[in-house]
């Protein structure tokens, strides 16, 4: 299956911007954590597969190392080959990581494209090059630069596959585009959101409901044929039926306890666990369960607890994590850096003013609503990190190649009538 057919004139723009995309990565990761960085989850389970003891983790060695569902696999997949192959491996997987995420471009220029014809994607491939907030993401080993690409490609065919089902009906297209968000979804959980988005928009539709409740079908069996195996070996290792992760219980107590601030951060920029007394750090030691699926229970437990005795302080912390999720997480260092607040206030204004272009010509499709929606429902009665807004971002992004293009052929039309005149 050909899933983006690159016409030849394009190539060479599409080139062009991906090298300068790959090269501006490339200089950040440098700047950034060219020598080692922190080591998240991921790479800690990746040192347990390379020891041969399996996709294990130790939860920061609180309980025995033992099986895990944490995270899903495929990134860390992706670490272990590096690792496996050359013995300082850091520098190669932020390389990879670059070349990887600059490919974001492509599927960029083809979203932009569709929306609002060629100089639109050219504006839209660029923004997604240089946007600080996606260019940043190779510089940590973390799952978003193999899984931001992803969510640009999956909106293009969606909405590209979308447009032609009452043309002809090609359901096979949806089954393979839910192949790649089930292999989305095995890189970052959050891919499964953007599923849950596509099938309500496809819901939603008003005309040839049959053809779209068929296109839904499909796309499910795609997603389902790709995922099944991790949750069967979920539900066999772990000896629950569990959906993708297991820290579910884990993230709504760090987001939800006495002394938390309702993010994963305090306001002096700590972990939010680093301030926990003594006495509850006890507590903790002496009840925490020895098994992740108890584990992981018991701090969901824990979270419902903190909520039935302190509603009000729940509420609060939610309705602050909204304000965060729509504006900026003051916890968070990376709120400080003018770049990264700038280019926020540039995607919120151009991006929310190229909705409006696209609802005011009858081609908002509901996906742009529903995918940022279930975001923000979803993380914020949780906890929040600014990089689990990346799909809002990347929705913004690529809608304000819009007005930017119109203003480009204002400006145009505005010099070539002065010029004849």
């Amino acid at each position: 299956m050909r899933i983006l057919k690159v016409r030849r004139k394009d190539w060479v723009v599409l080139s062009v911007i991906y090298i300068a995309a790959l090269i501006y990565r490339i200089a950040i990761v440098y700047y950034f954590s060219w020598d080692r960085g922190p080591h998240f989850e991921n790479y800690q389970i990746a040192c347990y597969i390379l020891n041969g003891q399996g996709y294990w983790w130790d939860w920061l060695h609180t309980i025995p190392p033992q099986p895990t569902a944490l995270l899903p696999p495929v990134y860390t997949f992706f670490l272990v080959i590096f690792m496996y192959l050359f013995n300082d491996p850091f520098r190669l997987i932020y390389i990879a990581q670059s070349f990887l995420n600059a490919l974001g471009v492509i599927p960029g220029f083809y979203l932009g494209k569709h929306l609002g014809g060629r100089r639109a994607g050219i504006i839209a491939a660029g923004s997604y090059a240089f946007f600080p907030e996606v260019a940043i993401t190779p510089t940590k080993l973390i799952s978003e630069p193999l899984f931001v690409p992803l969510v640009i490609l999956g909106i293009y065919l969606f909405l590209k596959y979308k447009s032609n089902l009452g043309l002809k009906s090609q359901y096979w297209q949806f089954f393979w585009l839910g192949v790649i968000l089930g292999f989305a979804t095995l890189i970052k959980t959050t891919a499964s959101l953007l599923t849950l988005a596509f099938f309500i928009s496809l819901l939603l539709a008003k005309k040839n409901r049959k053809a779209h409740l068929m296109a839904l079908m499909v796309c499910g069996m795609g997603f389902l044929l790709i995922t099944f195996p991790w949750n069967l070996r979920n539900l066999i290792v772990m000896k629950k039926p569990m959906l993708f992760t297991s820290n579910l219980g884990y993230n709504l107590w760090r987001g939800n306890h006495p002394w938390g601030s309702g993010t994963g951060r305090l306001h002096s920029g700590k972990e939010s666990e680093s301030e926990l007394p003594p006495e509850y750090l006890e507590y903790l030691d002496k009840n925490r369960p020895r098994i992740e699926i108890e584990l992981d229970a018991f701090y969901f437990d824990e979270a419902i607890k903190f909520i039935k005795h302190d509603p009000s302080r729940y509420i609060g912390l939610t309705l602050k994590r909204m304000l965060y999720f729509m504006t900026l997480d003051p916890t968070h260092p990376l709120t400080k850096n003018v770049v990264y607040l700038g280019g926020y206030l540039f995607v919120l204004f151009f991006g929310i003013w190229g909705a409006m272009i696209l609802k005011i010509k009858g081609r908002l499709d509901s996906v742009f609503l529903v995918a940022p929606f279930l975001a923000f429902s979803f993380y914020t009665p949780i906890i929040i990190l600014p990089r689990y807004r990346l799909t809002m971002i990347l929705v913004l992004l690529i809608l304000s190649s819009l007005p930017i293009s119109g203003l480009i052929s204002k400006i145009k039309e505005y010099y070539s009538l002065g010029r004849s005149e």
